[in-house]
C-alpha cells in the first residue's frame, strides 16, 4: 500500500506550526494508505489510483514541478471523468488551460490521438490588471506558443486564445462530452456554462477546478445559482476541492 506526501498546501498562516503539526500527525497514523497533499490528508485509505501505472506515467512522463505533482488526487479525478466521457460522443473542452500541465496528462492516459475527437483549449494565456483572474508565474506573452508546443504531436487538442466569451466564436464544439472549467473567476465560468452547457451530452461530465475552495467561493455561489434558475443538475463537492456535474 502507498503513501503519497507533499508539501503542497496553501492558506497556512503559522507554517512552522503547521510542518509540526502535519509531521505529529502522519507519525501517529499508521503507516500505509496516507495521502497528504494539496490541502487534503487521509489515512487507511488504498490509494489504489497510484498503484494504476498507466496514470503514473502520464504525470511522471509530463515532468511535474512540485505544485502539480501536489494535484494527483485531481489529477486521478479528472482523467476517471475524461476516461469515462471517452465512451459518449462529443469533444473535450478545458477553459482555463493555463501551461497545459493538466490536459497533457489526460491525452497521454487516454492516447488522446487514438480518440474520434477534438480537444478545445480557451486560455488568453496573459495577464493584465483590467483581467479578472489572478496573476500566474507563467503568464505572459510566450506562454501561448509554449501551449502550443506541448500539444504539437496531438493534432486533434485546439489551442484557442482569448476571453470567454468571446473566444467561443473562434471555435467552439457542437456537441461536448467532457468539461474541466479552471478560471479562476465566476464571470468567466459562469459564461462558459451560458455558451457550451447546452452543447453537453447526457452523461456527459464537468469537472469544476475550484469550487469547492474558500478563496473561490464566488464561482460556487455562481453556478450553484446559474443550474437553479435552468436545470434540475446539481454539482458535487468533492474532498479535493473540486465539484463534480453529470449531465442528465
Amino acid at each position: 500500500m502507498a503513501n503519497f506526501i507533499t508539501e503542497g498546501f496553501y492558506g497556512i498562516q503559522n507554517e512552522e506550526g503547521f510542518v509540526s503539526g502535519i509531521t505529529a500527525t502522519i507519525n501517529a497514523l499508521q503507516p500505509d494508505g496516507i495521502f497528504a497533499s494539496d490541502n487534503l490528508v487521509t489515512w487507511s485509505k488504498s490509494l489504489g489510483f497510484l498503484q494504476d501505472q498507466r496514470f503514473a506515467s502520464a504525470i511522471d512522463d509530463n515532468k511535474p514541478d512540485a505544485q502539480e505533482l501536489s494535484l494527483a488526487w485531481r489529477l486521478h479525478i479528472l482523467c476517471w471523468a475524461a476516461r469515462h466521457c471517452s465512451h459518449l460522443q462529443g469533444d473535450f473542452v478545458e477553459a482555463g488551460v493555463y501551461q497545459g500541465f493538466t490536459v497533457k496528462v489526460i491525452c497521454d492516459y487516454l492516447d488522446f490521438n487514438s480518440q474520434e475527437r477534438d480537444y478545445y483549449l480557451y486560455d488568453v494565456f496573459t495577464h493584465s490588471m483590467e483581467m479578472r483572474h489572478h496573476a500566474l508565474p507563467k503568464h505572459g506573452e510566450q506562454l501561448y506558443a509554449q501551449v502550443c508546443e506541448r500539444f504539437r504531436s496531438f493534432p486533434r487538442v485546439k489551442v484557442i486564445q482569448g476571453l470567454v466569451p468571446e473566444s467561443f466564436e473562434v471555435a467552439a464544439p457542437e456537441r461536448i462530452a467532457f468539461m474541466h472549467i479552471d478560471m479562476n473567476n465566476a464571470e468567466a465560468e459562469v459564461a462558459v456554462l451560458d455558451r457550451l452547457y447546452d452543447r453537453l451530452v447526457p452523461g456527459g461530465m464537468i469537472v469544476f477546478d475550484d469550487y469547492g475552495w474558500q478563496a473561490y467561493a464566488a464561482q460556487q455561489r455562481a453556478e450553484n445559482d446559474w443550474l437553479a434558475q435552468r436545470h434540475p443538475e446539481r454539482i458535487l463537492e468533492l474532498p479535493t476541492g473540486q465539484g463534480l456535474l453529470v449531465k442528465q
